[in-house]
């Protein structure tokens, strides 16, 4: 059991950074986890559509933000309260060290990473249009600042 314990602490974030300058680039993504408010039980749905005050996709779903570390193959994966810019950007300053490539989607939310970070954006409608490898991350270097 303390070998267990020994690898979790070895492997926590314990002030560790994701990526570098010279590293393959750390991928960014959030989505949201939890079911469909049609198949759910009447009263936790109403429960659900009482607290948001909507009844939407995203009601009754946990947002989780997760990053991708490409040579070292380490994943961070955290539960985030929404998907505004601040909360995201918080949380990849937290976790990505200064100047390594980024790269996420072109959601709105990672606009302003490019100060930080090399930040390189896909845009999934254009990929699934283009041929077998719809999720490979192609798209325009922005730079750093």
């Amino acid at each position: 059991m303390l070998h267990r314990l020994r690898l979790a602490l070895k492997t926590g974030t314990m002030g560790t950074k994701l990526g570098g300058a010279e590293s393959g680039g750390v991928e960014v993504d959030e989505t949201f986890i939890g079911g469909k408010l049609k198949n759910m039980h009447r009263d936790r749905r109403e429960r659900f559509a009482a607290e948001s005050g909507h009844t939407g996709g995203s009601t009754g779903k946990a947002i989780v933000i997760g990053m991708l570390d490409r040579d070292e193959r380490k994943v961070r994966a955290s539960v985030v309260p929404n998907v505004k810019r601040e909360t995201l950007q918080n949380e990849v300053l937290n976790n990505v060290k200064y100047g390594s490539p980024v790269f996420t989607d072109d959601a709105v939310p990672y606009d302003k990473l490019k100060w930080r970070y090399v930040h390189d954006v896909v845009n999934h409608a254009e990929n699934l249009r283009q041929g077998p490898r719809p999720h490979e991350w192609v798209g325009e270097t922005s730079g750093v600042c």
